[in-house]
């Protein structure tokens, strides 16, 4: 179920390997995948759920909307200066970074070559490390820099959607009904408000903790692996609304394996490599 949505170059090859191995050995395979593109096997049959319908998919010409151009100001709104960055090793090392007003930043790299660690350093850093608009950031401040984390099951604590759209709301102090706004902006529309959160598909929990995040307001925003789970629609979507969040005037970071949607959003992207973050393509000025 959905084998490719967290995986690098490598990783992929790694699954399709695995996956023909199983093949010759008898075994069948049957893979659910919003992105089965990526996945190179050797003569696959495919299918396609349409409608309530299990049958062979329709060749389709799909032409990705434009997304609106973001008309904001362009002054420096943070400034990033990190000395290294580490779990059991060191992941990166010194880090030097101007981010500006609505711009849309994207981090791409290796499983485990410490994209994710990045960024929660960003959500909290230490003395000296970041500052907004002049302001230091040190550690935890939602109403500055709001982190969504590849694994956004572990924002929710309440045993309904209803009960965790409320809460996002006043948690934020935001106006009542502004998280299920938002939400349902990524979406399209609502999901069943009597769902339970932890019952909500990977992509729809993704959403709503992006939804909670943004009433906050932030500055900065950092998303981890941003679609994830999320099929061709939500995924544009998705982009809208890093478009409308740009617009505010706050800067995005994403951190990404999904380099079509990270250069559909931004001219700059970045890559982890040998402990360095390096830019790979997109000019900074």
């Amino acid at each position: 179920d959905e084998p490719s949505a967290a995986l690098d170059s490598r990783g992929l090859e790694e699954l399709v390997e695995l996956v023909e191995k199983l093949r010759k050995s008898g075994t069948i395979c049957l893979i659910a995948d919003h992105r089965p593109q990526v996945l190179a096997f050797a003569e696959p049959r495919l299918l396609e759920i349409s409608q309530g319908a299990l049958s062979a998919p329709v060749a389709k010409k799909v032409k990705l909307p434009p997304l609106r151009k973001v008309v904001v100001g362009n002054e420096v709104a943070s400034t990033i200066e990190i000395t290294s960055i580490a779990a059991e090793r060191e992941l990166i090392g010194e880090i030097s970074l101007e981010l500006r007003q609505a711009q849309c930043v994207a981090i791409a790299g290796e499983n485990g070559s410490g994209k994710s660690t990045l960024l929660r350093r960003l959500a909290e850093p230490q003395k000296g490390e970041l500052s907004i608009h002049g302001v230091e950031v040190l550690g935890p401040d939602p109403k500055r820099v709001a982190l969504v984390p590849d694994r956004p099951a572990q924002f929710f604590v309440t045993d309904s959607l209803s009960s965790e759209l409320s809460r996002a709301d006043k948690i934020a102090g935001a106006e009542k009904g502004l998280t299920a706004l938002t939400l349902a902006s990524i979406l399209g529309k609502l999901p069943d408000e009597n769902t339970h959160p932890l019952d909500l598909s990977i992509g729809t929990q993704l959403a709503l903790s992006v939804a909670m995040q943004l009433s906050h307001k932030p500055q900065l925003l950092l998303l981890d692996e941003p679609v994830q789970g999320l099929d061709p629609v939500s995924r544009d979507l998705m982009a809208e609304t890093i478009r409308c969040v740009q617009e505010t005037g706050c800067a995005v970071v994403i951190a990404t394996h999904d380099l079509e949607f990270a250069r559909r959003l931004s001219s700059v992207v970045y890559e982890i490599s040998e402990r360095k973050l390096g830019l790979v393509s997109g000019v900074v000025a």
